[in-house]
């Protein structure tokens, strides 16, 4: 009888956290409150690109400009664009104490986009073990310049097509 009873607590722990972890970001195009993407042509190959996020990590909301920015890039007529200024900015959400178990490690985002964005990793009692990102409101702004041809160095630029696919496997 008491193994039933903690096995039914740990399901309903597990439950709420990953209720708490889940990402409430959507690609869209910004609707009233802001949140999605916006652009705007600021010359014959260049744009601006922004996508503000609600509940999610900086690393889901650079994603989704990266995509905006690819979607662009073919929209153009162009192959690989070159981000040439980035800005993050977020605002931390509160969270609910008793979702809080114990903080064991911090890592760094693996995007070269992202810079260090801190991640949490929680561990619940009897092995349960739950990963949850730090979640805030994040708006990330790109200044994008769109090419053909020959690219400049590797590391810096963006194949469009490959950040498309990569999207859409992600989201597979």
């Amino acid at each position: 009888m008491y193994k039933a009873i903690k096995i039914s607590f740990m399901a309903l722990v597990i439950a709420l956290l990953t209720a708490c972890a889940s990402s409430t970001a959507q690609y869209q195009p910004a609707g009233e409150k802001g949140f999605g993407y916006s652009d705007k042509q600021l010359a014959k190959d260049m744009y601006w690109v922004s996508y503000k996020s609600r509940d999610t990590s900086a690393q889901k909301a650079t994603d989704y400009a990266l995509l905006r920015a690819a979607e662009l890039t073919l929209a153009q007529g162009y192959e690989w664009f070159v981000v040439s200024e980035k800005d993050v900015s977020g605002k931390r959400l509160a969270r609910n104490e008793q979702t809080e178990v114990h903080v064991d490690t911090i890592a760094d985002c693996t995007s070269d986009m992202c810079g260090s964005v801190p991640a949490t990793r929680k561990y619940g009692s009897d092995g349960v073990n739950i990963k949850q990102e730090e979640r805030a409101d994040f708006t990330v702004e790109l200044t994008v310049l769109f090419g053909k041809g020959e690219r400049p160095e590797p590391k810096f630029v963006y194949d469009a097509e490959a950040v498309i696919q990569a999207q859409k496997s992600a989201k597979n």
